[in-house]
């Protein structure tokens, strides 16, 4: 029996010590490479074709707004040409009705000023470009959340594929132990066939484990993008219980004295103890309304259809445009061989203005009707926002207690399982009492690191919904890919107002 309660206490103790040799990521995964959770998150953004996607549309919106500031430029326009006139009635004064005349002209056209029109279009593209640099923030936040579940989900599977080998190792000695009292006649054979029975459903447990760890490996290489990569392993991290462990990849490989100067806080190991969050339900709100880029996104669209209501009301606004252009034709008399040209050098200035009722009045409306569409959406998401916010911090505050209860639980399982062993070594329990003692603990542990789990995915849930580390997740945008993201939130405004 103590070698049973040996093997119970390894189990529990295995995963409260430091997991160290931790490689750099340099280019592609090794065989065998041992990867941590900022590693993996670094792959991932890499190779994210949504990332990428998302990069080139912001791209494609920063042309965008050289484009519609292009309406300012000159436009030079050049022709060549040729005209034969032939008349029936007309006789020029070579005594010939057909005339040869080759031509060439170059004109420049400038947009002077259309009262506001040209604005109210660069303006509408200056915000569709801050809500592409916001969604391509986004698709970074989504990709760092899936590689923490998935991560998470990695070592829950590691965690369990431990507690059923020691289950498997706990049958075996329970079927060791059983067949020799058997041998000596203090045991009947049917407990020595229970105790068979029980060691084929350990192993049958244990086989499942191993799929479903393969499983998790699958879905997390699945997220990094990196089909046919070699065989690797995670770190495991030191606790699941420290809430900057899912946050801040420097916590996992920071010694004990980098992080409380990090932090302020002792940087604590083992399982089992839950610090509280560093922020308030109220706290967390806040910081979700100011940084997340899916409000940014719709607030920018907002500002976006509101210029283009401007635009569209505007129509009617003349245009004053100048135009410079020089012609020159080479007129041909064919009675005498005589050549002669023309020089033409025209300045003008027009102001024009042109007007559909109808249809002026019908994109009015649509353009007022897509405004209050974009007004509609931003309070959509503001209630998504409260309510997900204080989904998301209660759970974390649940799965808090439920850790907590679930050790005890394993505390008193393992305690029940000592004494179901003395017990039926003694001769005072029957087979069936141990291994009733023997599922529940194995139950527990099993529990145990769901509950961790289910803590830690809680966490990384929280923190993609209170949006509290933004400057990490621009930090990963520049760093990994050299993103074009602007980190200043002001800069952008700077900017718009120099343009």
């Amino acid at each position: 029996m103590k070698k049973i309660f040996c093997i119970a206490v390894m189990t529990i103790l295995q995963f409260a010590l430091p997991v160290f040799a931790i490689e750099d990521i340099d280019g592609e995964i090794k065989e065998g490479q041992m990867l941590q959770l900022s590693d993996c998150v670094k792959i991932a953004v890499k190779n994210s074709p949504v990332i990428k996607k998302a990069e080139k549309n912001y791209l494609i919106s920063k042309h965008n707004v050289s484009l519609a500031k292009s309406a300012y430029f000159p436009t030079l326009q050049a022709g060549v040409g040729y005209l034969q006139k032939f008349n029936s009635d007309i006789t020029y004064d070579d005594g010939f009705t057909k005339r040869n005349s080759p031509m060439v002209g170059v004109h420049i056209d400038q947009l002077i000023y259309n009262f506001g029109k040209t604005t109210s279009l660069i303006d509408m593209q200056k915000f569709n470009r801050i809500a592409a640099e916001y969604r391509y923030v986004d698709s970074i936040c989504e990709t760092i959340n899936d590689i923490k579940l998935k991560y998470f989900e990695v070592l829950e599977a590691k965690a369990i594929l431990k507690v059923q080998e020691e289950n498997v190792k706990i049958n075996e000695q329970i079927l060791s132990l059983t067949k020799s009292l058997y041998a000596q006649k203090k045991k009947t054979e049917l407990d020595y066939i229970n105790a068979q029975v029980y060691y084929t459903e350990s192993m049958k447990k244990l086989e499942k484990a191993k799929n479903q760890k393969d499983i998790a490996y699958a879905d997390l290489c699945n997220a990094m993008y990196v089909a046919g990569s070699p065989d690797f392993t995670i770190k495991e991290i030191d606790v699941f219980n420290q809430y900057d462990a899912f946050f801040t990849p420097q916590f996992i490989s920071s010694d004990g004295i980098t992080w409380r100067a990090m932090t302020g806080r002792v940087k604590e190991k083992g399982i089992g103890t839950v610090q509280e969050l560093p922020f308030t339900l109220e706290e967390a709100w806040k910081t979700a309304y100011e940084n997340s880029p899916d409000l940014k996104v719709l607030k920018s669209t907002h500002s976006a259809m509101q210029e283009q209501l401007k635009h569209v009301k505007r129509q009617y606004y003349p245009t004053l445009k100048g135009n410079v252009g020089y012609d020159y034709d080479d007129k041909w008399r064919s009675d005498n061989n005589h050549r002669f040209n023309n020089h033409q050098l025209n300045v003008a200035v027009n102001l024009t203005s042109s007007l559909n009722f109808m249809a002026y009045k019908h994109e009015v409306d649509r353009a007022k009707l897509v405004v209050a569409q974009a007004e509609t959406d931003i309070a959509e998401i503001e209630q998504y926002i409260y309510y997900n916010v204080k989904k998301c911090y209660l759970n974390v505050k649940t799965a808090e207690r439920q850790i907590s209860n679930a050790k005890n639980t394993v505390n008193r399982a393992l305690d029940n399982l000592k004494i179901a062993g003395e017990e039926y070594i003694d001769g005072r329990s029957d087979y069936i009492q141990l291994q009733t003692a023997r599922a529940n603990y194995n139950s527990a542990m099993v529990d145990y690191f769901n509950e961790i789990h289910n803590y830690s995915a809680s966490l990384a849930k929280l923190e993609k919904a209170a949006h509290r580390h933004a400057d990490e997740v621009y930090a990963f945008a520049s760093n990994v890919m050299d993103s074009p993201v602007q980190k200043d939130k002001d800069k952008n405004k700077n900017n718009d107002k120099q343009e």
